[in-house]
């Protein structure tokens, strides 16, 4: 079996940018085993690849179908690696049309090539105060904010069921110090996790830098992904949070990690249970993979 393989970087403009994803293209009448798909994300060791195999052999399919692996896990949902997959369909495969359909785990998510980048509608993410936050948030907090005085902080905590994260909202912090904020796992924090249950700490802002909205970074806090680049799947909750604390329902979204991204989040004005997050996307290498052996 050939595979055609591309790595792509999501949520940018230009090349080493965003949050990079692989992207295998499975041919429509073969089938490739859970079991390969996860070999084959390990060797590619990128934080996300995307199989996509399309319904049918018809040079006009529109309809795919998308599983996301991490290099040790099957993914439940991925924004950044979908974001990929979509790049690779429009521009490396050709895909002839304005709009395509995936079939993914989180149910049929609508791409649309749109002027301003490529457009995909997620299901929102809602969130929930953490009103009076109890022993296991306030630990989790402590040693995320490496023991500083939260107490003298303005923070406010949500929680995602759907995507499992904890959102820490600053009312006090600015562009430059989340570009600076640091965060070192260890196994403490990988405890206090645990405890939670959590998948990662989201922490997001109002922006006081006028070419953005919102402000963010994502860690992952089960020692499994450190930093997340860029999280199209946090950005479903940022939108849900942004809506309920400041009523702002589109976003200039800027993630502050090294590599840095931008996100257009758009909440569907007729369907307030949807967002539409577009971004960019670069190729930066293609291929095929031969397999013989991996079934």
């Amino acid at each position: 079996m050939e595979l055609r393989v591309f790595i792509v970087d999501a949520f940018t403009a230009k090349a080493f940018g965003g949050n990079a994803a692989g992207v295998v293209l499975v041919p429509h009448d073969q089938s490739l085993s859970e079991t390969a798909m996860q070999t084959i994300a390990s060797e590619l060791n990128k934080p996300m690849t995307a199989f996509v195999q399309a319904a049918s052999s018809d040079a006009e399919c529109t309809s795919f179908s998308i599983l996301w692996f991490n290099p040790v896990n099957k993914g439940a949902f991925c924004g950044h690696a979908t974001l990929a997959a979509s790049h690779v369909l429009f521009n490396e495969v050709k895909v002839p049309r304005i709009t395509i359909e995936l079939q993914s785990p989180v149910g049929l998510l609508e791409i649309t090539n749109r002027d301003v980048g490529i457009g995909i509608r997620f299901p929102i993410s809602s969130v929930e105060k953490i009103a009076e936050p109890d022993e296991s948030h306030t630990r989790l907090l402590q040693l995320f904010m490496n023991h500083q005085q939260i107490a003298a902080r303005n923070i406010e905590l949500y929680y995602s069921q759907a995507i499992n994260d904890i959102i820490v909202l600053f009312n006090d912090m600015g562009k430059q110090e989340m570009d600076t904020l640091a965060f070192e796992y260890s196994k403490d924090v990988g405890d206090a996790a645990l405890a939670l249950g959590v998948r990662a700490v989201v922490v997001v802002a109002e922006s006081d830098d006028s070419r953005y909205d919102s402000l963010a970074r994502v860690f992952g806090v089960q020692g499994t992904i450190g930093e997340d680049q860029v999280t199209g799947s946090a950005h479903t909750a940022i939108a849900s949070l942004f809506m309920q604390r400041f009523g702002k329902s589109i976003l200039r979204a800027r993630q502050c990690s090294k590599r840095g991204g931008d996100l257009l989040v758009e909440i569907d004005q007729n369907n307030n249970k949807a967002v539409v997050i577009t971004g960019s996307a670069v190729t930066i290498v293609g291929g095929t993979m031969s397999l013989e052996s991996v079934q």
